[in-house]
């Protein structure tokens, strides 16, 4: 977590994020890079930034930077801020490059940061704490009541995908239903929700998975359940019969398929 607040930083995030979580405190951009190498670099990264920035002699002649590396000594991280000091003072692009390769070399941390700063709202208000998502679920979002053969038809989509269908009444994992809501939603693939009825919940639920950037498949049993404001979006209407859930299986494991790749 302490990579994805420093990166945040590096992408311009670093206003949403600390506004959030921390909004007291915030560190100058080389000391957020100084701690990212620190935390994410090998030996190999640094004669990489050496080739990139020609800073190659000076990484190889230090008398402590690689040895402090690979010693784990305790002044490493002050090895590392001599040499990014180095780079600011001679006043060349040499410290920006850096802090670009930082970046896309750990652009994985740096979706991170976007999911946390997407979800440090939701964690101050309802108390759900952040994690990296898995996408190792398709989360099914829907009135439960009379549902019961629509969800089969549901599931025999996903199954023909690596994914399971789940719901969040399957889930048990807080004392608090809605936080086991915000985990399906967090780690699903894919967020089907069935719109028919409006259903304030699945709505709630949807407006979720679109704001923390979930692929969703509407569905419905009736196209004036879709509001104006969603009707932009693609969805599936189905009729609840055995003919109706069919079909709608047959056109969600085509979507499922055109979404998960």
């Amino acid at each position: 977590m302490a990579s994805v607040r420093r990166l945040a930083f590096l992408v311009e995030m670093d206003t949403e994020l600390d506004a959030a979580m921390n909004p007291t405190q915030t560190l100058p951009p080389i000391l957020t890079t100084k701690e990212i190498i620190v935390e994410c670099f090998e030996k190999e990264h640094f004669l990489e930034i050496g080739l990139i920035t020609g800073w190659t002699s000076y990484i190889q002649s230090h008398d402590r930077l690689l040895r402090s590396l690979s010693w784990g000594d305790s002044d490493y991280a002050g090895n590392v801020l001599d040499m990014l000091v180095a780079m600011q003072n001679r006043g060349d692009d040499s410290l920006e490059k850096v802090q670009k390769y930082v970046m896309q070399k750990f652009s994985n941390v740096a979706s991170a940061t976007a999911q946390v700063a997407a979800f440090s709202n939701t964690q101050q208000i309802i108390g759900y704490t952040y994690e990296l998502p898995k996408n190792d679920v398709i989360g099914v979002m829907m009135p439960f009541g009379g549902f019961y053969e629509v969800y089969d038809a549901l599931k025999a989509a996903c199954a023909s995908t690596s994914l399971e269908a789940k719901r969040a009444d399957e889930m048990w994992g807080h004392s608090i239903f809605m936080r086991d809501i915000m985990e399906l939603v967090n780690h699903s693939a894919v967020v089907v929700c069935d719109l028919t009825g409006r259903n304030p919940n699945v709505f709630y639920e949807m407006g979720l998975a679109h704001a923390w950037g979930r692929p969703v498949i509407p569905i419905t049993q009736n196209k004036e359940d879709i509001p104006s404001d969603l009707q932009a979006h693609r969805y599936l209407t189905y009729l609840n019969n055995s003919e109706g859930r069919k079909t709608l299986s047959k056109q969600l494991a085509e979507r499922l398929a055109n979404i998960l790749g």
